[in-house]
């Protein structure tokens, strides 16, 4: 978890803190999920600060189970998330990837290089599962 949190501090170009509790699947999964965000703000004066969760489940791939690794960025100014339009894109997906994947290719049998986080663009909150970080005040320490 360290790892990702360094190479997610490289990607985002920010100082990033992760909770010091992760939450960690039961059983004989490698799944786990962690809470993270930026240890300051910058850009002053509108305070731009980032939080979010990353984590990783195993799949059923084609020829075994894979360890997929996926964040969701919350980026906030003046303490509260923005959002690009009103019907529900509120968050930027990320996933941790070989450096020769495509984007879609979340099992990448024969890929090799670096892996690196990367942008899948902005995302519609489509279970809800997000409600309740309108504001940074819903959330960790550390920005506004």
């Amino acid at each position: 978890m360290n790892h990702l949190v360094d190479q997610l501090g490289v990607f985002l170009q920010q100082e990033i803190q992760r909770d010091s509790d992760a939450c960690i699947s039961a059983g004989k999964s490698l799944g786990f999920s962690v809470g993270f965000w930026s240890r300051g703000p910058i850009a002053k004066p509108l305070d731009f600060c980032v939080r979010g969760t990353f984590g990783a489940s195993d799949y059923t791939g084609t020829e075994a189970v894979y360890i997929g690794v996926q964040g969701w960025l919350y980026p906030y100014v003046l303490g509260q998330r923005t959002a690009i339009t009103t019907d529900g894109y509120n968050h930027i997906f990320l996933r941790y990837a070989k450096a020769d994947a495509d984007d879609n290719d979340w099992e990448m049998l024969g890929c090799t290089g670096p892996s690196s986080w990367r942008s899948l663009g902005w995302s519609p909150d489509t279970y809800e599962e997000f409600d309740g970080l309108d504001y940074w005040d819903d959330g960790p320490v550390g920005c506004p």
